[in-house]
């Protein structure tokens, strides 16, 4: 009987000064919109009319993210584009840039502000940790921490600037990086750590 009982002692001490917490972080997608940051080269074309092979397409002469011209197009025709993506269409890219108009030279595109929602995101940190008695006053503490514990990959916005598949011609590429979510976030990281506190 003894015995049983330092056994259930020692197993009690197992479980002792355990100290464990997570957050968790779940984000619906960052709103976006396409917009092209290619200046203007103005172009007569065989007809006589005035052709824009960039995208400034309301000809302000610029934008006001970072002095580059940032235009909208024009919004795309109603099913061209899904209501809602699934990761796997970020990977692959979610629309071709032919489905944008170019807008009438010298006008605003009718592209919303925000019209689209990127990936969600879902982050689970974890922290678990022991305290062990070195005295009266001298705690050693070991801690293991776990980002992105479940190593869940959460993608960067899609390429959203039009430029990335705009050819000198005027026409789009149609194996540019636009519309593809081409990185991502850390994925799991693991970390061991010992302190003293005195």
């Amino acid at each position: 009987m003894p015995q049983f009982s330092n056994r259930n002692g020692l197993i009690a001490s197992l479980y002792k000064n355990w100290q464990i917490s997570t957050i968790v972080s779940a984000q619906s997608g960052r709103p976006f919109s396409p917009y092209c940051s290619a200046p203007s080269k103005l172009v007569h074309e065989a007809s006589g009319a005035l052709a824009d092979l960039g995208c400034d397409y309301n000809l302000d002469g610029g934008g006001v993210m970072g002095g580059g011209f940032y235009d909208r197009p024009d919004a795309p025709a109603q099913g061209a584009v899904k209501s809602s993506f699934k990761q796997k269409d970020f990977i692959n890219g979610l629309y071709s840039p032919s489905v944008f108009p170019q807008p009438v030279l010298g006008t605003d595109g009718t592209l919303g502000r925000d019209s689209y929602r990127g990936p969600r995101q879902t982050t689970t940190n974890l922290a678990l940790g022991r305290n062990f008695g070195l005295g009266e006053s001298i705690i050693l503490q070991f801690r293991a921490d776990a980002s992105n514990a479940f190593n869940n990959v959460n993608l960067y916005l899609p390429n959203n600037d039009l430029a990335l598949a705009l050819q000198s011609n005027g026409t789009y590429s149609s194996t540019s990086i636009f519309g593809k979510s081409t990185k991502a976030f850390d994925p799991r990281v693991f970390q061991l750590s010992a302190k003293i506190v005195f």
